[in-house]
């Protein structure tokens, strides 16, 4: 018997139900027909004969209620025969049809519990769960792959799609054509499909949306299609199943904290992921290679590259390039093989959301085999590949990603912007973030962890400490303030605020005593108090140093949201004057005025509705303000509300990244007579006569190669400039992104230098001495290594190959608590023994 056949001595709740109705319907009807002298006898015999062949395809034990029906069914037919029916007749059809009951109603409780995958590639998301049911002869367990539409742009149709052909041989499917839900009323019944008709890209058939299946399904159990690295992600809160779902299936405490607040908080069971049971049965078990792979893979190392929908969509054809430099990299390499798996929608994406890119990919998907780069894996087993391969390279926001952490496989995180490896000298570049100025020397951040001092010719940038438990390598501190000889820095990728004192080299974590606690950005200071302001969804975040207390305040951070219609980072850029904290953000006109003397505040709409602002330079009685789209200037008299608007030069040169977002300029400085602002997606560095509002272009030549893209620089995706200051009355440095070139410039008569900032060798010891790269950044990342100038995906390849890390792998076996429960395999176990105590209480 195949897995999932039932036929056994049982019968399910409702079905029982319904026979017994109608047994007591032939009690009814055998004794008003008799009384009445009407015809009664066909009706019954025809209500046995239905019993009788349900009884016989779903019980195994049906045997003597079978031969008691036969009996009735050949009494009904000799009594047809007599003019006159005696009582006592009528009695011996009451003892039959009791004896039927009784034996029914012996028979144990059986439960249909149905399964509807859409795509045969997310099939492992349901697995384990269907196997322990499978297991139990209670229940029937139907496996119905239903249909779904794709979205073809630029035919501008939908495509119809159905893969019940597609599933592993050992499940036996069910054509949905043939299952009719509203007359098999399922007992329980799952999906992994969330989105009902939210989803612009695919959508299965109005029938199953999780609305519709709930009218016939006692409970409805939703079992999500991806895993993640703990967490659940904004965008995936409010879906439409969650009003319809009985239960959800999460796959750790963590993930169902993220919930917290929503309605359906009390209907997740966090235990773990059915993808997660499969990938850790498989990786112990070993599997089947398919033949045609083996003489691929046939005594290398191998590694899966994994492409999906989000870095496509963020980043179009920089994104391509990419994958082409990687394709020319392996073809060269005969010591490591390389899988190639798309997401199973990328291509159907490409052609609906971006059509004019969908030659290049074809281009790219050719070269790919046509070259024999490696292995093309279109298989819809995903689980069969990371179980087979050495290590992961993609990007990080996939869920796929999740499954290599768990199988405990090396990850490797790709930066498509970069396409060479960075020799040693182009590795020392140190690219600034920030710095202030403490007891006549410079303190700073960089891309890399830990606080740094910048020499006084801003040549060589030396680390003097590294914090605690905080990333090394992926910007983990970005703004910081100072008061007194204490500096505070700003957490990015950081897990919090820390604070290091100069002058005895103390450093302390200021970790807030708040939940909701994100990345933050700028920092203001005032009286005994730091105010953190918010680069994600938490509040501006305040810190009294005297007091070491953390306070919130969110009101006027969602008072900012309001009314915009797209919503990007929280915050982008703000201004102090006074005891006046101003902050903007790049997707609204409004435009806060925080009163941190009595933490009161008001919001101004400033200009057209669809403007948004970046830089701003506040001051008594007016506020300047860089557009963030088209990147005029905009002052407002804050007293009587009177605009100007100053456009920018007519040579100037603005661009957009692949996803539309726009932000021609960034920091503005106030430099007395003139305002200064920086380019990001824009060749033009601005000064501009506050008197006059006269703009003239400054320092052109040191900014002509911003719109080349090289390695490791691409102007759609980083901006002109990385970093900016205000040195002194006269003075800004501004770091351009393209080389790592700083200039140090005269506002006024705009002469400058060029400084080239490096790290010393001593800290290129500190930043690589016993450092393998591999790192988590906070708790809800991937424990992996990350291309950069100073690791490589050639480097990670070597290390792979040559067998480096294996210790790696154990590290990363350690940082698995977070991502599920029941990192045994055992998710689908747990999920039956709960499912059958709901089912057998009800």
């Amino acid at each position: 018997m195949e897995i999932g056949e039932v036929k056994i001595n049982m019968i399910r709740e409702n079905l029982k139900g319904q026979i017994l109705t109608l047994l007591e319907s032939m009690h009814a009807l055998q004794h008003e027909g008799y009384e009445k002298k009407v015809d009664f006898l066909n009706d019954c015999q025809q209500a046995a004969i239905t019993i009788g062949e349900t009884i016989e395809n779903k019980v195994s034990e049906s045997a003597n209620i079978v031969s008691v029906l036969e009996q009735y069914c050949e009494q009904l037919f000799e009594l047809s025969q007599k003019v006159e029916i005696q009582q006592d007749e009528i009695q011996r059809l009451d003892k039959m049809l009791y004896s039927v009951e009784e034996e029914i109603k012996e028979i144990e409780p059986g439960y249909q519990i149905v399964f509807f995958p859409y795509k045969a590639s997310m099939w492992d998301s349901m697995e384990s769960i269907w196997k322990a049911f499978s297991s139990d002869e209670r229940c029937e367990c139907v496996v119905v792959p239903i249909p779904y539409r794709e979205f073809d742009a630029k035919a501008n149709q939908w495509n119809e799609c159905y893969e019940g052909a597609d599933f592993p041989d050992y499940v036996k499917v069910r054509d949905y054509r043939t299952f009719q839900i509203e007359n098999e009323q399922p007992d329980m019944a799952y999906i992994h499909n969330p989105y009902d008709d939210w989803n612009r890209v695919t959508c299965v058939y109005p029938q199953f949306f999780s609305r519709e299946l709930k009218k016939y399904v006692k409970k409805l159990v939703y079992v999500p299609y991806y895993i993640t690295a703990g967490f659940i992600t904004a965008d995936q809160l409010r879906l439409p199943v969650y009003e319809y779902m009985d239960y959800m299936i999460a796959q750790s405490e963590k993930f169902k904290d993220g919930c917290k607040g929503m309605d359906y908080y009390d209907k997740i069971l966090p235990y773990g992921s059915p993808k997660a049971d499969r990938v850790i049965r498989m990786c112990s078990d070993g599997v089947v290679i398919p033949q045609e792979w083996k003489s691929i893979l046939q005594g290398k190392k191998a590694v899966m590259l994994n492409t999906s929908i989000g870095c496509f969509l963020a980043q179009g054809d920089i994104y391509f390039n990419k994958l082409k430099s990687i394709f020319e990299w392996f073809k060269v390499r005969n010591d490591i093989a390389l899988i190639w798996r798309p997401h199973p929608l990328l291509e159907s994406t490409v052609r609906s959301m971006k059509p004019h890119l969908m030659e290049k990919y074809r281009e790219l998907v050719a070269y790919f085999k046509d070259e024999n780069i490696g292995i093309w894996d279109n298989t819809p087993d995903i689980t069969r590949t990371v179980a087979i391969v050495d290590a992961y390279i993609g990007e990080e926001a996939s869920s796929v990603v999740n499954l290599f952490g768990v199988a405990g496989k090396p990850i490797f995180i790709l930066d498509n912007t970069f396409f060479e490896v960075y020799n040693k000298d182009a590795a020392k570049r140190a690219y600034l973030v920030d710095m202030e100025e403490v007891s006549g020397k410079w303190y700073g951040t960089s891309l890399y962890g830990g606080l740094y001092t910048i020499d006084k010719d801003y040549e060589w940038v030396e680390m003097i400490t590294q914090f605690d438990n905080q990333t090394k390598f992926s910007t983990p501190y970005t703004f910081l303030k100072t008061v007194q000889d204490t500096v505070y820095l700003s957490p990015s990728a950081a897990n919090m605020p820390v604070s290091f004192r100069v002058d005895t080299g103390e450093s302390k974590n200021l970790k807030p005593a708040i939940d909701r606690f994100g990345r933050l950005k700028r920092l203001a200071v005032y009286s005994d108090k730091i105010y953190y302001l918010p680069g994600g969804d938490n509040g501006i975040m305040i810190y009294n140093y005297r007091k070491k207390a953390w306070t919130e305040v969110i009101a006027c951070i969602e008072h900012l949201k309001q009314n915009a219609a797209v919503t990007g980072e929280t915050t982008a850029y703000s201004s102090v004057f006074g005891q006046y904290l101003w902050i903007t953000a790049e997707y609204t006109n409004r435009v806060i005025r925080y009163n941190m003397k009595d933490d009161t505040y008001q919001i101004y709409a400033i200009g057209a509705p669809n403007y948004g602002y970046t830089g701003i330079v506040a001051e008594k009685e007016c506020v300047w303000l860089l557009e963030s789209h088209t990147g005029k200037l905009v002052k407002l008299n804050i007293a009587n509300g009177k605009l100007q608007e100053y456009q920018p030069p007519s040579d100037f040169l603005s661009w957009s990244q692949e996803t539309g977002r726009r932000f021609v300029y960034g920091e503005m400085f106030d430099m007395g007579k003139y305002l200064v602002a920086a380019p990001v997606f824009s060749n033009v560095m601005l000064k501009v006569d506050k008197k006059t509002g006269e703009m003239v272009r400054m320092i052109p030549t040191f900014w002509e190669k911003v719109t080349e893209a090289c390695n490791g620089y691409h102007p759609k995706t980083h901006g002109a400039y990385c970093f900016a200051k205000k040195l002194n009355e006269n003075q800004i440095a501004i770091q351009r992104t393209y080389d790592g070139a700083l200039a140090v410039i005269d506002v006024e008569t705009e002469e400058y230098t060029v400084h080239h900032p490096r790290y010393t060798e001593e800290t290129m010891h500190k930043l690589l001495d016993e450092q393998d790269g591999f790192e988590k950044l906070q708790t809800y990342y991937t424990f992996c290594r990350r291309e950069s100038r100073l690791f490589s995906l050639e480097g990670f390849i070597d290390d792979l190959v040559n067998d480096r890390l294996e210790e790696v792998k154990k590290r990363q076996k350690e940082e698995l608590s977070v991502v599920a429960a029941n990192l045994d395999g055992t998710c689908g176990e747990k999920v039956y023994e709960f499912m059958m105590r709901v089912l057998v209480e009800q």
